[in-house]
């Protein structure tokens, strides 16, 4: 009786790990027409329909998904993911290892754009500061300077 019961035991909780796609997207965070998304660009499988017409996903569609919005936070785009990380055509580590590098020296590249351009508006401001000390009918510096 009690081998009967583990039995059963482990049968439900394998039956309990096969979510609905609404289910799925509410653990992933991500809306269900992500997920539909991501199935009609190939980066999740869509599972067959059961006999209750409702398609039955396992948890490792949870790891998946939050696999793909995080490599996206990194700033990966959906092609590159499907390309390089999905196990369908995945390539090899030193490729991927390239690309990310790449987006590496990109996010660098943006750092130090954004770096001067932060600068140049603090400057504005500090003309900004010179206005409000002298009469409120001169020219504003900050347009006079981006005209200029």
């Amino acid at each position: 009786m009690v081998q009967s019961q583990e039995t059963s035991i482990k049968e439900t909780s394998t039956i309990d790990h096969r979510f609905t796609i609404g289910h799925i997207a509410r653990l992933a965070d991500v809306n269900v027409e992500t997920v539909r998304y991501y199935q009609r660009i190939g980066l999740l499988d869509e599972p067959q329909k059961k006999r209750d017409g409702y398609r039955r996903y396992s948890s490792d569609t949870v790891r998946d998904i939050r696999f793909i919005k995080r490599a996206q936070g990194l700033g990966f785009s959906l092609k590159e993911i499907a390309a390089a990380f999905h196990p369908a055509t995945a390539r090899n580590c030193e490729s991927i290892a390239g690309m990310t590098a790449r987006k590496l020296q990109m996010l660098d590249e943006t750092i130090h754009e954004l770096t001067a351009r932060r600068c140049e508006l603090s400057a504005l401001v500090s003309r900004c500061a010179e206005c409000k000390v002298r009469a409120a009918t001169s020219a504003c510096k900050i347009v006079q300077a981006l005209q200029d």
